[in-house]
């Protein structure tokens, strides 16, 4: 029997010792089981300390201020992100369909790529919103285009977590 660890990220590890058809990391450990519930829970409570650091820290400051920090928050999260998923895509070139299928079957790649594009999206967000707010001058037109820019923001995100999900749980 194995002792098992966990790691902040949520999934399940032991030693690598015994041959098995788990998924490797090359680290010395096979993951046997990936709690994406666990992940969620991490995701939600690292936003409510962003929420309780934003009420604190920033509470201060304006709506152009707080809409500035979060955009230079977002790019600097966007270059390992992209660093990571322009690697991957590059290895994926010459894969058919079926294979693609599969590498994206890992849940932490899976993951990874609805980061990036979560986070990418974000930032997409972010800089409309600034493109709206400056150069729409008539204020219906201002305020149904601020309200469709997040609702495409949203929209896409569900779409992107529901393909990952659909290819990672069948």
């Amino acid at each position: 029997m194995y002792r098992y660890q966990t790691f902040d990220l949520g999934f399940w590890v032991r030693p690598r010792s015994r041959v098995d058809y788990s998924i490797s990391n090359n680290s010395g450990y096979y993951i046997v089981n990936f709690n994406f519930g666990h992940i969620i829970c991490r995701m939600v409570y690292v936003m409510n300390l962003w929420n309780v650091f934003r009420r604190k820290r920033l509470m201060n400051l304006n709506h152009g201020t707080y809409h500035w920090i979060t955009q230079r928050l977002s790019s600097l999260l966007l270059i390992p992100l992209t660093i990571m998923f322009g690697l991957s895509f590059v290895r994926q070139i010459g894969l058919g369909y079926e294979q693609n299928v599969l590498f994206y079957q890992n849940p932490l790649r899976a993951f990874l790529v609805f980061l990036f594009v979560s986070v990418t999206l974000f930032h997409l967000r972010q800089g409309i919103e600034v493109v709206i707010e400056d150069y729409i001058h008539n204020y219906t037109r201002h305020r149904i285009l601020l309200k469709a820019n997040v609702m495409f923001f949203w929209i896409m995100n569900l779409l992107i977590c529901f393909a990952l999900g659909k290819i990672v749980y069948g």
